[in-house]
């Protein structure tokens, strides 16, 4: 018979199946079915899984619970979760997402305990699991349409963490960084099969930078784990060679390697959290400089050639990483050969993170005006070198839209949809075009709404639809564009789209004619004439 003790540890994982089985009363989660059948289902596995383990137990196997609580672990979590709560305090809609974290949560902590209790019939509880769930949602979040791939990245992460290990100086270590792997995996698959659609990735990389001095709140927190591990060498060495890239793209091309900064903010963020899990990533101080500078050069490298090849730059962060912790050994043993060339510092390690940590404050206050007052912030600027022809700066300027776009800039969104209805970021495509006009017209861009009207009346990239184009013409009016009354008025004048009706006409005409639309004030006159 099973030990007193094995039959309560059971009552654990117990009470996080019936969480999640639970979690559908939660209005977040039951908005979607797709949501509410991946968390019943994932209930419904970690039940039966559990079920075995119990019986495992009932037949003599002792499973043991220790709680073992670790600095880095919960100094991680603090700094996650400050960064959370800055980014939402700009960004609101983000809390959107509270409920479905707490519910990844609870996932990864059954799945967690009942892995390490497969494999070694113990389990540590602690603050482990948080970090790993937190990173994967700075990065990335899939569409609840998709929500069953966010339960596969979290038990990809976990997975990974407690099977897939090697020997590091005599001792079991994990090979990954637990959400490396877990964001790499997704992001390869979707850059190779076109599927990006179905992430919010972009949405995320675009409003991290919304928090006023999100730089600096991110290199603040940071500094919190980075006194206690020395790591710093790390993220410095990784800012330093993409700063030094960019100086050097930019004398080659003419125009900057990123667009509005020398670091983009989910760039940096990886430099402080993908790469520094002391795991996972070289231990001796020369390594640490050559992990960084790998880490930097690859950010730039796959940048470029995401760009080029019309991919989503936003991936750029992600897919070197298992690629470097691979490397770990090697630049390890690189390293130790330095240090044995120059000879050992005489300080502790304590002692060299400390002077680490102060040049890094001095370098990031050097760096940080290039990271806020960036010229390429400025739309005329790459107005200007779309303009002139320079390489890239079109699409450079369109991803400025774009982000703008995301944050809720009605304009950025109309500027967006003409620069892809005229093909100046590639070829026309009067489909995304459309797109961008009807999010411009959501965020109260009326000229967006009057495009939109007109594309959709025409049929312009999709087929036409005239009692759609009347509601976008009546926005438009509503919200004051000029072009937006007199488009109506045509509708109402000629029927289309609504019925037919003289008065509403010249109503809407009028409209328009006062705003100073001279086409309007013509077509009023013509119609009274009758």
């Amino acid at each position: 018979m099973t030990s007193e003790r094995s039959r309560r540890v059971f009552l654990l994982p117990l009470a996080g199946i019936l969480l999640l089985a639970a979690s559908p009363l939660l209005p977040r989660v039951a908005r979607h079915p797709m949501i509410v059948g991946t968390v019943l289902a994932a209930a419904a596995l970690l039940g039966v899984w559990t079920a075995v383990l119990y019986a495992r137990a009932r037949r003599g196997v002792e499973y043991r619970l220790d709680v073992v609580l670790r600095k880095n672990h919960y100094l991680q979590l603090v700094v996650q979760l400050v960064l959370f709560a800055y980014w939402w305090m700009y960004w609101p809609k983000g809390t959107d997402q509270i409920a479905l974290i707490l519910v990844q949560l609870v996932f990864a902590y059954v799945l967690d305990m009942l892995l390490l209790w497969s494999k070694h019939r113990e389990w540590r509880a602690g603050f482990s699991v948080v970090p790993p769930v937190l990173s994967v949602n700075l990065f990335l979040w899939f569409h609840d349409e998709y929500f069953p791939l966010q339960f596969a990245v979290i038990a990809l992460a976990f997975v990974t963490k407690a099977l897939v290990h090697w020997k590091r100086e005599g001792r079991s270590t994990h090979i990954f960084n637990p959400s490396g792997i877990a964001l790499w995996v997704p992001a390869v698959i979707m850059i190779a099969g076109g599927w990006w659609g179905v992430a919010r990735a972009n949405e995320i990389s675009s409003t991290l930078g919304a928090p006023p001095y999100i730089y600096e709140a991110m290199a603040i927190a940071s500094l919190l784990v980075q006194f206690y591990y020395p790591v710093i060498l790390i993220t410095m060495s990784a800012a330093l060679t993409v700063v030094a890239a960019g100086f050097v793209y930019t004398t080659v091309t003419g125009v900057y390697l990123f667009i509005d900064t020398s670091i983009p903010i989910a760039v940096f963020l990886g430099m402080l959290l993908l790469i520094t899990d002391p795991s996972t990533s070289p231990r001796s101080w020369p390594g640490r400089v050559l992990f960084g500078v790998l880490y930097g050069l690859s950010i730039a490298g796959c940048y470029i050639a995401l760009r080029e090849t019309g991919r989503p730059s936003y991936f750029d962060k992600l897919l070197f990483v298992p690629v470097l912790n691979l490397a770990v050994p090697a630049i390890e043993r690189w390293g130790r050969r330095v240090e044995l060339a120059i000879g050992r510092a005489r300080f502790s390690v304590r002692e060299a993170n400390t002077a680490h940590l102060a040049v890094w404050i001095g370098v990031f206050a050097v760096m940080l005006p290039w990271l806020k007052a960036h010229a390429g912030r400025s739309p005329e600027y790459w107005q200007r070198a779309c303009a002139e022809g320079r390489h890239g700066a079109c699409n450079s300027l369109a991803a400025l839209y774009g982000d703008a776009c995301e944050r809720g800039v009605g304009e950025a969104c109309h500027n967006l949809g003409a620069m892809f209805e005229g093909g100046e970021a590639g070829p026309a495509d009067p489909a995304r075009a459309l797109v961008a006009y009807e999010r411009g017209c959501r965020e109260g861009a009326a000229a967006s709404c009057d495009r939109a009207g007109t594309m959709h009346g025409l049929g312009e990239g999709v087929p036409r639809n005239e009692p759609r184009a009347a509601v976008f013409y009546g926005n438009a009016c509503t919200a004051g564009e000029p072009a937006g009354c007199h488009n109506l008025g045509v509708a109402f004048e000629n029927g289309l789209g609504v019925l037919r009706d003289t008065a509403q006409a010249l109503s809407f005409y009028d409209r328009a004619c006062h705003a100073g639309f001279g086409p309007a004030c013509e077509n009023g006159r013509r119609l009274r004439m009758r």
